[in-house]
């Protein structure tokens, strides 16, 4: 009977580290996925902040910082490490489009554990970057 239980004890030993492994991966890949609709999100929104005037009597747009900030704003948990935004023709005027690219590095929490479990498969930083464009109004 002891030896059955030490047999067992073993196969979880060998077992346990893949299921893990797995698990994790499954775990990153769902970060990740929600990191990049979140980016897109933020994106999107910057996007429509750029194309529409502040004030519709001068005709003003958003400037940059703004258009920072409501990158930041739309992606909800987390700040974007770049926001650029182009406009053609420059500068921003009705009837023209607006571009706005939105980066962001993500540093995975659990990258020591998976890159030792997997052999440095998976782990460390992961660099989004989206682009959305939009018509000027």
């Amino acid at each position: 009977m002891s030896r059955e239980r030490g047999g067992a004890a073993v196969e979880f030993a060998l077992a346990l580290p893949i299921v893990l492994g797995i698990v994790g991966m499954v775990v990153t890949g769902a970060l990740a996925f929600t990191m990049n609709a979140l980016l897109l999100r933020g994106a999107e929104h910057a996007t429509r902040v750029a194309a529409v005037p502040t004030d519709l009597a001068t005709r003003t747009y958003a400037t940059d910082a703004q258009v920072a900030q409501a990158a930041a704003d739309g992606a909800i948990l987390f700040i974007p490490t770049a926001v650029q935004r182009v406009c053609s023709p420059s500068p921003c005027r009705g009837g023209g489009r607006v571009g706005v690219t939105v980066s962001y590095v993500w540093t995975n929490p659990a990258a020591g554990l998976l890159s030792a479990m997997t052999g440095g498969g998976f782990g460390g930083s992961y660099t989004f970057t989206t682009t959305t464009r939009r018509v000027v109004e």
